[in-house]
């Protein structure tokens, strides 16, 4: 008997506790979304640039509040 079958036993007998998925924070459907960093990926999203603007509208509303 091996130790890595002794091993990979006790690990089956053993398994360690994984705390269970937490569901995905999604903001409110009007708030927002956070513009992409990364100026690669703004570039390929022509329809989020197109948006771009009336979402600074948007947070500018927000700011006055």
């Amino acid at each position: 008997m091996s130790d890595e079958s002794w091993t990979s036993g006790a690990d089956d007998n053993d398994p360690e506790p994984s705390p269970p998925p937490s569901p995905p924070k999604t903001p409110p459907p009007f708030w927002p979304r956070p513009r992409p960093r990364n100026r690669a990926e703004q570039d390929g999203m022509d329809v989020w640039d197109m948006i771009s603007d009336e979402e600074e509208a948007r947070e500018a509303e927000w700011e006055t509040l």
